[in-house]
């Protein structure tokens, strides 16, 4: 099926999308046939999703097996305790290598931990905190795990969904992974905030309006406005680096 997708079709969804294709990870004894797979067909048009990417060696590795290919794309998806535990090396690399997207999976974590995937369990949410911190240490972002809310009987699916989007993205996810297609909606919905979002124009433009300073009161609400919020808006305004922060 994967071998038809990408013969067929990758060509022409490249023009729109980017491509990746989860495989297995290093250890696995099929990591040699997923990436024979991928050097025989799609040509350069598909990324890689590492999966159980335990250390930065493991992506360096996997670069220099595709050192051949060099508009392949990597992200490293973290999803076990040693992955956990070398996420400073790992994110550190890709990095270095110009890969900015690293995934989280929970499934596979919570297995580790003995616990119930549920992101309100503190250890989950010191693992997600910890890995999200590091991200942004690493100038990297961090794409949340596939929700396990489905469509259903009724809309109350969707509420659910959001809550959990709205959740990630509060919490400084910078994308979430689906298993349905229904499910893209949600998460587009909610994350496309961080490039269309009325109160970054409406902070820039305050800014703009007051006399030179890093601090003004937000003329609508009464609220302080430092130079933190300023960099956020523009951030959410501009792009993940809010290259276009030159007044500060």
């Amino acid at each position: 099926m994967l071998r038809s997708v990408l013969d067929e079709s990758a060509g022409k969804l490249a023009q729109h999308t980017e491509i990746y294709v989860r495989i297995n990870g290093i250890d696995s004894d099929f990591f040699e046939q997923d990436l024979e797979i991928l050097g025989n067909h799609a040509g350069d048009t598909a990324g890689i999703m590492l999966s159980k990417c335990s250390s930065g060696a493991a992506v360096q590795m996997l670069c220099s097996l595709i050192h051949d290919r060099k508009t392949r794309r990597i992200i490293p998806l973290i999803e076990t305790l040693t992955g956990y535990e070398n996420r400073r090396e790992i994110m550190s690399f890709a990095n270095e290598k110009g890969y900015r997207l690293i995934a989280f999976g929970a499934g596979d974590m919570s297995l580790e931990l003995g616990i119930e995937r549920n992101y309100d369990l503190v250890v989950l949410q010191k693992i997600i905190a910890d890995l999200l911190i590091e991200a942004r240490i690493n100038n990297v972002f961090l794409i949340d795990s596939p929700s396990r809310i489905l469509p259903s009987r009724g809309e109350s699916w969707k509420e659910d969904l959001l809550k959990e989007c709205n959740w990630a993205f509060e919490n400084g996810f910078y994308a979430k992974m689906a298993v349905h297609p229904a499910q893209v909606e949600s998460i587009e919905n909610v994350f496309s905030k961080k490039t269309d979002d009325e109160w970054a124009e409406e902070i820039i433009r305050h800014f703009d309006n007051a006399a030179q300073t890093n601090a003004i009161r937000n003329p609508a609400t009464g609220d302080y406005i430092g130079l933190p919020v300023l960099k956020s808006a523009k951030r959410k305004k501009y792009g993940s680096d809010a290259s276009n922060e030159t007044k500060n």
